[in-house]
């Protein structure tokens, strides 16, 4: 104990020299990669998903709560509505948000109308959640607009020239918002929401 470590010590190998260390326990060492391939992983959504993000705003409800919201830009497809634009309730959908029957004919009717003559300068900023882009829950459950979100998904899936003008607004707004307009480029069909915050 009191001489310390002796030259030459078989049991500690510390007086051998190494030039490189070295796993010797495989698991451990897939294991780190893997946990490092998820972090990489994990750093790239969220840069993503930064450049999908922009300004916040304040939008009231019909009682005038307040409820924070930032604009984000997001594929149609990430987006759960109440309805499909043909009235089919959606499964995945809560239910409880949904005030209103969109199954009936009135709204496929005033969905297919919102489609054909879609104004995307409506479907921009709004501090009225009853107008404006649709609300998102973080989750892409849409909150508030699920009549506006089927009429941009029916313009989308018809080529419309409205779509085509939605689109350029989309790319312009989210300029104006502080969204990276080349991740607009990037979608198949970007559709303007107010995300809750």
């Amino acid at each position: 104990y009191g001489d310390g470590p002796i030259a030459g010590n078989a049991n500690t190998g510390l007086d051998q020299p190494f030039e490189r260390a070295r796993f010797t326990d495989t698991g451990a060492r897939n294991a780190m990669e893997g946990q490092r391939a998820q972090q990489q992983a994990s750093a790239e959504r969220a840069a993503q998903l930064a450049r999908t993000r922009g300004r916040g705003q304040t939008t009231y409800l019909p009682d005038n709560t307040p409820i924070r919201t930032r604009f984000r830009v997001v594929e149609a497809s990430e987006l759960t509505a109440s309805n499909s634009p043909d009235g089919r309730v959606n499964q995945r959908y809560p239910q409880e948000l949904q005030p209103r029957d969109r199954t009936n004919a009135n709204s496929q009717v005033q969905v297919r109308n919102i489609a054909a003559r879609l104004n995307p300068e409506r479907l921009g900023s709004s501090n009225d959640a009853g107008t404006g882009a649709p609300i998102i829950g973080s989750d892409g459950v849409v909150e508030s607009g699920n009549g506006r979100t089927m009429a941009i998904t029916t313009a989308y899936s018809q080529n419309s020239p409205q779509a085509q003008r939605y689109r350029e607004f989309v790319r312009a707004e989210a300029e104006r918002q502080g969204i990276d307009p080349s991740a607009v480029d990037e979608m198949q069909q970007p559709v303007l929401v107010r995300e809750r915050i």
